[in-house]
């Protein structure tokens, strides 16, 4: 979610009343001789209201909140002696209701009769604000199950009952802090004099899969609590956030029979600074599937700024994916991933992403699509680069400069060492990463070794020709070494070299991730030389086979 919050602020006004009557001293009754006037009074402050949308359901009651307009409040409240204030009894679900209404610039509430209180210290045991529908919008947890989301009390700094002490002549400031109650997001709202703060929550979802003794892979069936952290490694559970075990959902799919599991989602406070949370999954048996051994739990801790980073650039979140029992295991023959959907149709080939979801109906998964709202075939200006992403799009230029051309006089273009695989899927010839032009090359030991490979600028769809060519590439291997020397023609300088090297297929036609991809060898050289050759060095399996992708940002010399 979005970051959010909401202000309200109630006044406690003390008026001092002096009374020549006196009662015989009752259970409960505080000495009324002395007495504090408590109203509230409410401005509604013009906030622009955020929201955000998360795409997968959330466990746990998950509150949202609404842009219903607030009509009163209601609230319970004890004395010293533990009697409820105006004999209001809050467990019965009798509060004392002030009315609200419009002063032209916001709100105030009418006074009441009940609020004008003996000088005493009271403990605030509910509060609510409520629309004229009488539907709760926003409520202050408390630390126990009594008036409902317990589970949240740890979402706020202090959660109720809340001390107030009132004292004649004194004007009392508290702050509470609350929750919203409904499905929405709100506006923030301002009341006089108690300042109500609603708190921002973050989602992380969990998936996982179970190998058993055969190391047969599942998606897992499994429990989840979460805790803030205590700061103890010994005694790691801090205040609850969940209701108990939460346990995802699972099933089987009719045709063919396969078992099935959902994530499971939940929300997690995200004040001020740095939260650390606790996470506890109990791996369960899965009935049809797999039998787990009894007692079977993972646990970590994670930052509110971990679980940020699982969220992709739309905002929402992405999979913590535990394994259990699989980490030194391959996945199957037909399931590069390990996502449980077979290679043939797997809308991403090599990124975990067993939803299969493609918002752009493009055929290119969300978890491994570069611009996953849109078609990434779209490019206006055949520079390889999708418009998407193309800063300049019905003017070709280079990645390095964002698909802009270069204004400082030079043509400059993006390059590619041609190969036997193009990036784009359309030509089914395998790698099926993108839609970008480009290639990359299976490199064979044997048949290959110590051949020079043109490279090609401006090559869009795939099309080349003598006046593109822009330089060569010539690569050999020896044992597990391999050795690149790239070089430009005459008359192209050479801005920047992206090389990937690995014996795993590459995921991603990105040049900028080539030195940073899990079990591979790659190189981002800024500054190479457009005279001499350059020469790179890079390690492989010694298998005999590889693959190889070299890019480069060109120009040409004036």
């Amino acid at each position: 979610m979005k970051k959010f919050k909401l202000c309200i602020t109630i006044s406690v006004c003390l008026i001092m009343f002096f009374s020549s009557c006196s009662k015989d001293e009752q259970s409960g009754v505080i000495d009324s001789s002395n007495l504090a006037s408590i109203s509230f009074s409410t401005l509604l402050k013009d906030f622009e209201a955020t929201r955000a949308a998360l795409k997968q359901g959330v466990t746990g009651d998950v509150p949202e909140c609404s842009e219903t307009i607030p009509t009163k409040v209601r609230v319970a409240l004890k004395n010293s002696l533990g009697a409820w204030v105006a004999g209001r009894d809050g467990d019965l679900g009798n509060y004392i209701e002030i009315s609200m209404i419009s002063d032209g610039d916001g709100w105030i509430t009418n006074e009441v009769e009940e609020l004008e209180l003996p000088e005493d210290t009271y403990t605030l045991e509910y509060f609510a604000v409520l629309d004229a529908n009488n539907t709760t919008l926003w409520i202050a947890p408390r630390s126990n199950d009594v008036y409902g989301p317990s589970n949240f009390a740890a979402f706020v700094s202090s959660p109720l009952p809340i001390e107030i002490d009132l004292r004649a002549g004194v004007k009392k400031y508290v702050d509470v802090e609350v929750l919203c109650y409904d499905q929405r997001m709100a506006d923030e709202y301002g009341y006089l004099f108690f300042d109500f703060t609603t708190v921002e929550t973050i989602t992380l979802c969990v998936f996982g899969n179970y190998c058993n003794e055969e190391v047969i892979h599942f998606p897992a069936r499994f429990s989840l609590e979460a805790w803030t952290f205590s700061g103890e490694p010994n005694d790691p559970k801090g205040f609850a956030l969940t209701n108990g075990a939460l346990i995802n959902s699972t099933g089987f799919y009719d045709t063919p029979i396969e078992a099935y599991a959902k994530p499971s989602c939940i929300a997690l406070p995200d004040r001020t600074g740095i939260d650390t949370y606790y996470i506890e999954i109990t791996i369960l048996d899965f009935d049809g599937a797999y039998d787990a051994p009894e007692g079977l739990k993972q646990s970590f801790t994670i930052t509110d700024a971990e679980v940020l980073a699982l969220y992709n650039d739309n905002g929402n979140s992405s999979y913590y994916h535990f394994r259990e029992g699989c980490e030194d295991e391959p996945c199957a023959d037909n399931d590069s991933d390990c996502d449980g959907i077979e290679d043939e149709i797997d809308n991403c080939l090599n990124t975990y992403n067993p939803a299969q979801l493609d918002s752009d109906a493009d055929g290119i998964g969300d978890a491994c699509d570069e611009c996953p709202d849109v078609d990434d075939n779209l490019d206006q200006d055949n520079d390889g680069i999708p418009d998407c992403k193309d800063e300049c799009k019905t003017v070709p230029g280079p990645e390095s400069n964002n698909g802009c051309p270069i204004t400082n006089g030079d043509s400059c273009n993006t390059a590619w060492m041609f190969g036997d695989h193009t990036w784009t899927k359309k030509d089914d010839d395998g790698l099926n990463v993108s839609a970008k032009w480009g290639w990359a090359e299976l490199f064979s030991v044997q048949t290959q070794n110590n051949t020079s490979f043109n490279i090609y600028a401006g090559a869009g769809n795939n099309k080349i020709g003598p006046e593109k060519l822009v330089g060569t590439a010539v690569i050999t291997a020896e044992g597990s070494n391999i050795i690149i020397s790239v070089e430009s023609l005459g008359g192209i300088d050479l801005k920047l070299i992206h090389i990937y090297t690995s014996d795993n297929m590459p995921v991603t036609d990105a040049p900028g991730q080539f030195d940073k991809l899990p079990d591979s060898d790659g190189i981002i050289d800024p500054d190479p030389s457009s005279v001499d050759p350059n020469i790179y060095n890079f390690k492989y399996s010694g298998d005999g086979e590889f693959w190889v992708a070299v890019h480069a940002d060109v120009c040409a010399q004036q």
